[in-house]
């Protein structure tokens, strides 16, 4: 069985689908992202195959959500791309950026969005989360997303300035989402957000179970915030 219906396979136990062609797609990215881990350290899987039907099938199950709209989107911490990538090969013809601090990460994001023909469609911005939250990207967007980057209580403070009144703030967690919720309680509330929902998935092949947060803004974020890089997590809300 080759990679692409490894995944597919993968995304059927999720009940998803993908065309044959997006399948492909998503495998030549993830080669990318496989060869370039020996250079700038991208992702922790083990193997091309992990990389494959465990790293871009976690980042598949935001697909899953209903009522999020991935037409202007932003990757906050993107690493290797993930999931940053998987929705801009799968999850439509919207708009999305790649935000990542660390330049050799940021140059293989670049080198891999124009291998995979993304250029009209995705920006690579390399830039601290804080930084950018007071700066271009400031409520810029529709949908924001991380994963396994800081804890909800952090990860709200680099989240939820960078989208627009109405938009949405996703954090990509494990099953303890809901003590990291009642911890970022008070971060919510001062960042003008609430919880929208909690979207429990368990993985294909027992590799375990997620949970996709929710986070609408009702209001505009005080200008004070984000604070200086490094703040927010040595000092969370």
């Amino acid at each position: 069985m080759g990679l692409a219906d490894a995944l597919a396979r993968h995304l059927a136990g999720m009940g998803l689908s993908v065309p044959k062609a997006v399948g492909k797609r998503l495998v030549a990215y993830a080669e990318l992202a496989w060869t370039g881990n020996e250079r700038a350290r991208l992702t922790g899987a083990v193997s091309l195959e992990e990389l494959v039907t465990k790293h871009l099938v976690d980042c598949a199950t935001l697909w899953l959500l209903r009522g999020v709209r991935w037409d202007r989107w932003i990757d906050v911490g993107s690493g290797a791309g993930l999931p940053g990538m998987v929705l801009a090969l799968g999850a439509g013809d919207g708009r999305g950026a790649l935000l990542e601090a660390t330049a050799k990460k940021a140059a293989f994001l670049r080198s891999a969005v124009a291998a995979m023909g993304l250029e009209d469609r995705v920006e690579v911005v390399q830039e601290r989360a804080e930084d950018w939250g007071r700066g271009g990207g400031r409520e810029r967007y529709a949908v924001a997303v991380a994963r396994a980057v800081a804890p909800a209580r952090v990860l709200a403070e680099y989240l939820l300035p960078l989208v627009e009144v109405g938009g949405r703030a996703v954090m990509m967690k494990g099953p303890r989402a809901g003590d990291e919720l009642a911890e970022a309680h008070a971060a919510m509330e001062v960042l003008g957000a609430e919880v929208e929902d909690v979207v429990a998935v368990s993985l294909p092949e027992g590799e375990g179970e997620r949970r996709l947060v929710v986070l609408r803004k009702t209001r505009p974020t005080e200008a004070a915030y984000p604070r200086r890089p490094g703040v927010p997590a040595k000092r969370p809300l």
